[in-house]
């Protein structure tokens, strides 16, 4: 059995340690911060990563992991949003239309944007008309500027604009990069005491090691995990991660490719100035990455 060290915030408070294992439920998990702080249990919330997580629910199946921060909110329920889960341990919030739970900010797949399943040329090899086996895979990557100082794979969080803390809970999950890298286009409700934000403010941790508060890694939103097995346009290997230019080709660079492409590129002076872009370089048929 695996045992986890998170950190809760309790009402946006400094964190402190709790230990659990993996098939604690949220509901336990409430118990232990309720006892801690003094609190009624049923008035209890506990929200991570843009979502409210349900009572039945485990740690494993949340998504958390080693020194997560997750956020407590003591908040009265409403007798109308009350109802027992079937074989819970206590009450949640009704949830409208269907008892799925939404996928973690984590694994959503932003990448249809970057990498989309019908094109020309070289990307047309997406289009897939064979069952095809699931595969686990990583949907974010970022440059992790701290102990790693190397791409890794990302955790995509969320807080409220406002208030800058990690209570909001989305009223509709990212559907694709935009969502999440232009400010302001996304909507939920902040749960933190007075705070009456409503706009989602989207930022990106390295997944790699624990990270605390304030340590955030640049989004690298070209890159993607080549789970198509796309070969590579300069080595044809199949290699993960990838590099998808913005050309209408799509085409596809392994990353030491194109380390090797860009180190060409400046020693040649080939990169050029772009009042919007700032100094970039060309994809191999010449629109800009």
């Amino acid at each position: 059995m695996k045992y986890i060290i998170m950190f809760v915030r309790f009402n946006s408070s400094h964190g402190f340690p709790v230990e659990v294992d993996s098939e604690t439920s949220i509901f336990q998990l409430k118990e232990v911060v309720a006892k801690r702080q003094g609190a009624p249990v049923d008035q209890l919330r506990v929200i991570f990563a843009g979502k409210e997580l349900r009572n039945d629910l485990t740690v494993q199946s949340c998504d958390l992991d080693q020194q997560s921060i997750i956020h407590v909110v003591q908040r009265p329920w409403s007798k109308s949003q009350e109802r027992e889960v079937p074989g819970g341990d206590g009450p949640r919030k009704a949830v409208e239309g269907s008892d799925r739970e939404p996928e973690s900010l984590t694994r959503v797949d932003l990448s249809s944007s970057v990498l989309p399943a019908h094109s020309v040329g070289l990307a047309v090899i997406l289009s897939d008309d064979s069952e095809r086996v699931l595969r686990t895979y990583n949907s974010f990557y970022v440059y992790c500027k701290g102990p790693c100082q190397r791409i890794q794979p990302g955790k995509l969080r969320v807080q409220c604009s406002t208030c800058q803390q990690a209570t909001l809970t989305l009223a509709q999950g990212p559907s694709c990069w935009d969502d999440v890298l232009i400010p302001n286009r996304m909507t939920g409700e902040c749960h933190s005491a007075n705070c009456p934000g409503t706009t989602a403010e989207f930022f990106f941790k390295c997944g790699a090691h624990p990270t605390s508060d304030k340590e955030t890694s640049v989004a690298l939103n070209l890159i993607t995990t080549n789970s198509r097995d796309i070969t590579c346009i300069t080595c044809t290997d199949i290699r993960s991660p990838v590099l998808v230019f913005q050309c209408n080709h799509r085409h596809v660079i392994c990353l030491d490719c194109f380390y090797l492409y860009c180190v060409t590129r400046l020693n040649d002076r080939q990169f050029i100035y772009d009042p919007q872009l700032g100094y970039s370089l060309r994809s191999m048929d010449s629109p800009w990455i």
